[in-house]
Parts: structure tokens; sequence; C-alpha cells
């Protein structure tokens, strides 16, 4: 298969030119090499076809200059004017900035927004263990009578905690279950906050998933054990 160097293909540019001209032509250029796919618009979008062209082909008025080198970056700031200087007294240099620069300016919206949603999504956290708490240890409290009259009739300890801890982790798992199917369904709409980083991100999900295991088997034992420590007789006459 023959590559695409030396092809010639048909450019059409359709936008701003030299002084401020608006330009719609069509040019036939040759391919004089690849480059890797990059992103020129944002990191949030996928990578686009993009042409390069020499700057006397198609002189924009401003140009951005790439710079490597090694040690602190703006300590090339001053080598890089000399050597432009150089070249042309007429080209200044201006808004000199690092790369981590660059890229932090690109990510602040992002970055605050995803701030804010941390914090409201560690509340809801906190609240939806609070409550998840407070529901189950007032259902295995209501069940005191109930818990008094399986230990009266010979029923083991254990074996009660047992079933309550059981019955109280198949209701939360099932509410927990049900709310990650909808974090799926909903966490596309946070896509476009998001670089580098899944929206179904595994480690999130999984640690979210784990408190709520956690909180959900506390709420059960906790108050299964102290329904179970009291004695039979006086559970019943409790109600």
């Amino acid at each position: 298969m023959r590559g695409p160097l030396g092809r010639r293909i048909v450019r059409v540019a359709d936008g701003i030119g030299p002084l401020g001209r608006n330009l719609l032509e069509s040019r036939e250029v040759e391919i004089v090499g690849v480059v890797a796919d990059a992103k020129n618009t944002s990191l949030t979008t996928d990578v686009e076809p993009a042409l390069f062209l020499p700057q006397r082909q198609f002189a924009y008025r401003s140009m951005h200059l790439v710079v490597r080198g090694e040690g602190p970056p703006l300590g090339l700031v001053g080598p890089i004017r000399e050597t432009v200087r150089g070249l042309d007294l007429a080209v200044p240099l201006a808004d000199i900035k690092t790369l981590d620069q660059h890229l932090g300016a690109q990510l602040a919206q992002p970055r605050f927004s995803m701030v804010l949603l941390s914090i409201f999504a560690a509340l809801a956290l906190v609240l939806a263990s609070v409550g998840l708490y407070a529901v189950m240890a007032y259902s295995v409290s209501r069940r005191r009578r109930e818990l008094g009259v399986r230990l009266a009739l010979g029923a083991q300890r254990g074996q009660i905690l047992g079933l309550v801890v059981r019955q109280g982790m198949v209701l939360a798992l099932s509410g927990v279950a049900a709310g990650l199917l909808g974090s799926f369904v909903t966490s596309r709409l946070l896509q476009s906050l998001l670089y580098g980083v899944s929206p179904t991100d595994i480690v999130a999900f999984g640690s979210v998933t784990a408190v709520l295991r956690g909180v959900a088997l506390l709420a059960s034992y906790v108050p299964a054990r102290r329904a179970t420590a009291v004695d039979p007789v006086t559970a019943l006459r409790a109600d």
C-alpha cells in the first residue's frame, strides 16, 4: 500500500488570512510529512483532522512557538528572544507560558466544576450513609418484640443476629444495585467535565459501594446485637 508522503490533496481555506482578510480558496498541496494525533481545540474533544502549512503559503497574523529544553522553563525565555530577534527584529514575543500554565488555564473551569461536584457528592454520600443507618436501625428496633418471641421460643442469639443482618443487607444491597444502575446511566452527562478519567470509573463506584455496604452492615449489626442482648421477657413487656 502506498503511503501518504508525496501525495497531493486539495486544501480549501475558509477563514481569516493575512491582514484580516476573508479567504475562500482551493489549492493543491503535497504531503511532505505526517504527525501524531493532537488535540488543537480542547482536551475534552475528540481528535479532529488537521493540516499544517508553511507560513509563506498561508500567513497568519499570529503564530505559536513551542520550545522544549532542559532546566527551568522560564530560563529559556532570554535565549528564545535573542534567537527570534536574530531572525527578524519586527517579530515580538508575547504571552509566554509554560506548558503547565497553558494546560492549567484550559482545565481551570472543568476543575472548578468538578471540585463543586465532588463537594456535593461527598455531602450526598454522608447524608445517604446517615439516612441508611437511621432507617436500618429504626427498622431493627421496631422488631424488638419479634426478636424477643424468637428468643423465647428457643432461637439462639447468633441465629437471630445473622437473620437480622442478612435481611438488612439484602435490602441495602438491592438499593445500592439500583443506585449503581442509575449512576451508570446518568454519569454520561459528566463526560464533558472529565479528562483522562472514565465516567464509569470502577474505583470510584467500588469505593462508594464499599462505604454504603459497610454502613448497612453496621446499621444492621449494632441494633440487632442490642436487641438480642435484652432478656426476652423484658422485650415482650416493652410493647
